[in-house]
């Protein structure tokens, strides 16, 4: 692992603040650093409007521009380029930290910041908490370009690149022929119109990604998409990507997030990206935030490589973090550690009070968990109010200041560095007497405490639980758990209370024997009370019977129905859970021993499988697979959402409609999309369908229309794994951006909609699969059904 810091032994020649009177523009602090030769530094102590151009000549210097305890913008206001970069000869160190670049642009490359490097000239560059944004270049690097004729070396460290455009390739980045490491970077929302909408790698270049998101760039021009929405990389160079996240970009569908040209080559490990398959990669939704960190659940969390990261991540939290609170820290894929550590650190051992007349000294052994930070204090009297005492990182304090023979209860929490709280230990004692004659010296306490009582043994397969009663000892302040030959644990008990503790990894079908001694505060031990367990046997794990799917073969719009049946020998009860092996040929919707899969429109017949787990209540599974198939869509869908262009229409923000006219069943959709349609045709019914969202910042009308009556209506809503209800306002549901059932606030949030339904028709057709009208006698027959009341609408068809 690497850590950098801008921490530096040297002595710089001068120092600058910019702007100031000696100083009002950052070219005047670079004028006079570059000319003395030496290693300056110039602080940024406000914002500045300025179009910095440099050219070095010759001879070794070492410039650091950094904001001063804060971050400080630079704005071209689009009159030039930010800072521009010439470098003819000579070596050149720059450092650039605490910056914010935006409003560059150039009719070249480089829109916010260019180095060009020429002839025998070498270049360094440290960049670390440097944001790029909103700059512009009519050729490549639409917010950076490094174009290196000589040697150029770049590290970027906790970087931004966001919302710049190129009207060549490199919407974020170009990199020419120079060697660059990203490391906690976050490359988003940048495009260009040739290609490479975040990273445009060319000549030769050597590019290494640790730690870093590229995400939601765009490689296309007008209507017409380009390679590379994320990366392209070309003309023999290489990119290494390690613990990073490419997902999302825009362009040609199979090199939407990357292309690489003959001749170089991708290497990645460990790293979420689509249709690669290195160490450790994975190609999944990483389930991102609006800004970009990992929602809980994303299957980036906890699976980077261990071998090299970064000890902190994009804004400075603790890498690496339990994110998936499952007991282990691991770092996480992309810029973001997921901090979702919500579990209290333990509890203090071994607490104990010693009281005095006015003070009670608190002591005790604080717990072994890696995240522990401190203890907290409180105390309450006569069992009024808690009251906060202090804080403390050592094991031990004295609280002073109390009345004297006064009952006391103290309770000592424990916290981890999340902020999570434990419930706490408490202990009571009470204050001594105000002496009235000398203390007379104390014999020593050589007597142990009562045993315990009520000692059992509960066995599982792997472990046994113990539980006890405490004696009734005002001293006793712990038990001790021995097995033959050793101790196993100490924990803190209170007088008069009642314990437990498991003993875990132990062999099934074994007879073990174990002691539990009791511990006074003097370190006094009782001999011990012993009981015998013996484990259960083996568990057997469930026994799936029987898993089929119905229909095995279908095509878009399809409802496909899996069930399975499994039986536990040992007669443990059995819960089900389900998996879709296929990413990108449908919708899978978990029920129980069932599950459903909504069929999408696809390019070419595809095999899918799907993965059923019978788990057991004692951790015992069996899995199986079962297969079906997806037959192509014939018809022309450009767009890929199962609605042929020809029943779409031109228009690409009028509602959708859905109408099944032998079932006499309508939906229509008010600046949403409907897709995916389907319906299950048994009674009960269910009607599946996705909307998606066309104008953001307004609502999502979904109106629906049966003739005939329906009773026990449900809509359910399913997103992110979850399902959700809403109930209906008469004949409609109304999606509001921003609200419960939000549409993601933007063009193609989707939220998938169940109606579960019941009537009394003997028949209802349809099947398991809702074909789209083929025949344009009957697409003519809904315009003049519904011509008078919906030509708004029907633009859209499908059913």
């Amino acid at each position: 692992m690497c850590i950098f810091c801008f921490l530096s032994c040297h002595a710089f020649a001068k120092t600058f603040e910019v702007p100031t009177i000696d100083y009002p523009t950052l070219s005047s602090a670079l004028e006079e650093a570059i000319s003395n030769d030496e290693e300056d530094i110039i602080y940024l102590i406000d914002d500045v409007s300025e179009n910095v151009f440099v050219s070095f000549a010759g001879g070794s210097d070492s410039i650091s521009i950094e904001g001063k305890d804060g971050l400080f913008q630079l704005n071209g206001n689009g009159n030039g380029r930010v800072i521009d970069f010439e470098i003819k000869a000579g070596n050149l160190s720059l450092t650039l930290s605490n910056l914010r670049l935006v409003g560059g642009f150039t009719g070249e490359k480089g829109g916010a910041l260019r180095v060009s490097v020429s002839g025998s000239a070498s270049f360094s560059l440290n960049a670390f908490n440097l944001m790029v944004e909103n700059s512009t270049a009519s050729s490549h690097g639409g917010g950076v370009a490094l174009i290196n004729y000589g040697t150029l070396n770049a590290k970027f460290q906790r970087c931004l690149f966001k919302g710049n455009r190129s009207y060549g390739m490199g919407g974020g980045f170009l990199i020419d022929n120079s060697s660059v490491l990203f490391e906690n970077c976050l490359v988003v929302e940048n495009s260009a119109d040739d290609g490479g909408g975040g990273v445009y790698v060319c000549n030769g270049s050597s590019f290494a990604i640790k730690s870093s998101t590229i995400a939601n760039n765009s490689a296309r021009n007008g209507l017409a998409k380009r390679d590379g929405g994320g990366l392209y990389v070309t003309n023999v160079s290489v990119v290494e990507l390690e613990n990073s996240i490419v997902w999302g970009n825009d362009g040609i569908s199979d090199k939407k997030d990357f292309f690489v040209a003959s001749g170089s080559s991708l290497n990645a490990r460990y790293s979420l990206l689509t249709g690669f398959s290195g160490e450790g990669c994975i190609d999944d939704d990483p389930l991102f935030t609006s800004d970009y960190t990992l929602s809980l659940g994303s299957p980036c969390i906890d699976k980077g490589s261990q071998a090299s990261y970064p000890y902190e991540d994009f804004n400075g939290a603790l890498r690496p973090a339990d994110g998936d609170n499952d007991g282990r820290a691991l770092p996480d894929m992309g810029a973001f550690e997921a901090q979702y550590d919500v579990t209290a650190p333990s509890e203090v051992l071994v607490l104990y009070a010693e009281p005095s007349t006015h003070s009670v000294s608190l002591s005790w052994n604080n717990p072994d968990d890696l995240d522990f930070g401190f203890v907290r204090i409180y105390l309450t009297k006569d069992e009024g109010v808690w009251s906060f005492v202090c804080e403390a990182e050592e094991e031990g304090v004295e609280v002073k200041d109390l009345l004297a023979n006064t009952l006391y209860s103290f309770k000592i929490t424990t916290v981890d560095f999340f902020g999570n709280e434990s419930e706490g230990k408490i202990i009571s004692v009470k204050t001594l007497e105000e002496p009235t004659e000398p203390d007379n010296p104390l014999e020593p306490d050589i007597t142990p405490p009562a045993e315990v009582f009520n000692l059992k043994a509960l066995p599982s397969t792997f472990s046994v639980t113990l539980t006890w009663d405490n004696p009734e000892d005002d001293d006793l302040v712990g038990c001790r758990i021995y097995g033959v030959d050793s101790m196993m644990a100490e924990v803190s008990v209170s007088p008069s209370s009642s314990s437990s503790f498991v003993v875990s990894d132990l062999v099934p079908d074994t007879i073990y024997y174990f002691r539990v001694t009791t511990l006074d505060r003097a370190g006094n031990e009782s001999d011990g009370t012993w009981v015998k367990a013996k484990t259960l046997s083996y568990n057997s794990p469930p026994t799936i019977r029987s898993l089929e799917v119905f229909p095995s073969l279908g095509g878009k719009g399809t409802l496909f129905k899996f069930s399975c049946v499994a039986e536990d020998p040992d007669g443990d009860g059995i819960t089900y859970s389900w998996e879709l092996l296929d990413e990108g040929i449908g919708v899978l919707i978990p029920r129980a021993s069932e599950a459903y899969l909504v069929a999408y429109a696809l390019s070419e017949d595809k095999v899918g499988s799907v993965k059923v787990r019978a788990l057991d209540s004692r951790g015992a599974f069996a899995e199986e697979e079962v297969s079906f198939k997806i037959t192509a869509f014939d018809s022309t869908d450009d767009d890929g959402d199962g609605v042929e262009n020809e029943l779409e229409g031109s228009c690409a923000y009028d509602p959708s409609v859905v109408y099944l006219r032998e079932e006499g069943i309508l939906f229509a959709s008010e600046r949403g999309k409907i897709k995916n349609f389907s319906m299950k045709g048994d009674n009960p019914y269910t009607i599946f369908l996705s909307i998606v969202d066309l104008l953001p910042g307004a609502s999502v009308k979904l109106t629906f229309d049966f003739s005939f009556p329906v009773s026990s209506l449900e809509t359910e809503f399913w997103r992110n794994g979850k399902f959700g209800n809403k109930k209906s306002q008469g004949d409609f549901l109304l999606l509001s951006d921003g609200g419960e059932y939000d549409l993601d606030g933007a063009v193609n949030g989707k939220i998938d909609v169940m109606f579960n339904f019941s009537f009394e028709r003997e028949e209802l057709k349809g099947g398991c699969e809702l074909k789209p009208f083929p025949e344009k006698t009957k697409v003519l027959t809904i315009f003049t059904f519904f011509g008078i009341l919906f030509i708004p609408l029907l633009r859209r068809i499908r059913g």
